[in-house]
């Protein structure tokens, strides 16, 4: 008896394995034939709702991760493990039980027990579905309007996807049924057949829901308010490292990421009026979005300016703000600022090589290295930015920190930068001598308070 190679017998069990599914694929199909509901009722649009693995009309229809709608029953018996449609893996969802999309099963209903004599294919599309699905079957619970990108979350509710990022934001939650949604709820792709809809069977409302969309975008772009997210003191050109947690910010920060400019002011709070008189416009370098909907960004400040008037909206706080910058530096100044500046700059140098390695590291991590002196740094607008690098490691408190902010006197600017050094510079070598204790926690240079009430008593005028 001639024994096969290996070749030949690895070459029949995969024939033999494609002989099995394709005759499994057989008896699968000749089973769908028998159904009742037989092949979807045709319009303009194609056969909307069609099983795009049957062809047949949709039966208990689930929406899965790619954003494609399937029966239930071809999604189980399917033996493939990407989408039919887009060759997106669906594995991991395989693994779950698929809830029925209550919204498409609704409109397969009403399509398919549509009278047979208003299927008359000579008829104007729109007579032909005016009689079953109307607007109202496509329309948000939400925001009472059109669907607009629709996103079937995994509890099998359809909202516009704008409506549920904002009820996510508060609770992972589905807001129809209350059913604890997941993280990747956030990240739902588009429920493609229900976009289609929208867009074939209620043309009229859909471009009338694009407008107000639209709309609202231009005229929060067009406003003269700035949005504020109150948190702490930024500074002109430096980094400043956001957390985005709170869910007011979280539609701050969606908002400013769709913007052209990509920018928000920020500023600290104010017991008394929310936030301070005066912060600086941060713009967004880069955004990281975790799987839970919070935002990690990178930004760097890019103007000062004062508040004229304070609002809001949406939750979120907004200000009409006047952009300040440095006085221009009269010629007969401009020796004395240039000695003042090499003297302050000199000192801050040698602070910074003092420091511990450990504690640079982390100062640069955070903020960068030290910038270099720029050619023409007196007739910057908000000068050398060197001195705003420096500003948030020195121990000012928020309340200083905000009138370096609103100066527009460089002068003034360098001379309470240099006064703090002096001042940490006597507190240094006191400390070295054992004259004096320190002992309060929040020093993390190792300076003592004493010294900041006069400096802070020694206010910065505009």
């Amino acid at each position: 008896m001639m024994r096969r190679s290996d070749s030949t017998t690895t070459e029949l069990k995969c024939n033999g394995r494609s002989l099995r599914r394709s005759s499994e694929k057989i008896k699968r199909l000749k089973r769908r034939e028998k159904r009742p509901y037989g092949r979807p009722k045709l319009f303009s649009g194609g056969d909307l709702f069609s099983c795009p693995l049957c062809g047949n009309l949709l039966k208990h229809p689930v929406t899965v991760g790619c954003g494609h709608t399937f029966c239930s029953g071809c999604l189980r018996s399917d033996c493939g493990i990407r989408c039919s449609k887009c060759s997106t893996s669906f594995l991991g969802n395989k693994q779950k039980p698929h809830c029925v999309n209550v919204v498409v099963q609704h409109l397969v209903e009403k399509w398919r027990d549509k009278p047979d004599d208003d299927n008359d294919t000579g008829a104007p599309p729109k007579t032909r579905w005016t009689t079953c699905i109307t607007p109202d079957d496509l329309e948000c619970i939400l925001c009472s309007l059109c669907f607009l990108d629709p996103v079937t979350t995994s509890c099998g509710h359809t909202f516009c996807r704008d409506c549920l990022t904002r009820v996510l934001d508060h609770r992972l939650t589905c807001p129809l049924c209350t059913h604890p949604l997941e993280v990747g709820d956030y990240f739902k792709r588009t429920t493609l057949l229900l976009d289609d809809a929208v867009r074939i069977l209620i043309p009229e409302e859909f471009d009338d829901r694009l407008k107000v969309t639209l709309s609202e975008r231009f005229e929060l772009a067009a406003s003269p308010d700035v949005p504020v997210f109150v948190c702490t003191n930024a500074f002109p050109g430096v980094a400043c490292p956001l957390y985005v947690n709170e869910p007011r910010y979280r539609l701050l920060t969606r908002r400013c990421l769709q913007s052209s400019s990509k920018r928000f002011a920020m500023a600290s709070g104010d017991p008394n009026n929310k936030f301070t008189d005066y912060g600086t416009v941060l713009e967004v370098k880069d955004a990281v979005t975790l799987a839970d909907g919070r935002t990690i960004l990178t930004t760097v400040g890019v103007q000062r300016f004062k508040v004229l008037s304070r609002g809001e909206q949406d939750g979120y706080d907004t200000a009409k703000v006047d952009y300040i910058r440095d006085a221009q530096v009269p010629p007969e100044k401009v020796a004395h600022l240039t000695g003042l500046h090499q003297k302050v700059h000199s000192k801050a140098v040698k602070l910074i090589r003092s420091l511990k390695p450990n504690v640079l590291a982390e100062v640069e991590q955070l903020i960068g290295e030290m910038p270099k002196i720029e050619k023409h740094w007196a007739a910057l607008p908000d000068g050398p930015c060197w001195t705003w690098w420096l500003i948030p490691i020195l121990p000012l408190s928020p309340q200083l920190q905000v009138g370096l902010i609103s100066t527009t006197s460089l002068e003034k600017r360098l001379r309470a930068i240099d006064k703090m050094l002096e001042h940490m510079k006597i507190k240094m070598k006191a400390l070295q001598r054992d004259t004096v204790t320190c002992s309060h926690p929040d020093d993390s240079l190792g300076i003592c308070r004493e010294g900041r009430a006069d400096i802070e008593a020694d206010s910065v005028e505009n």
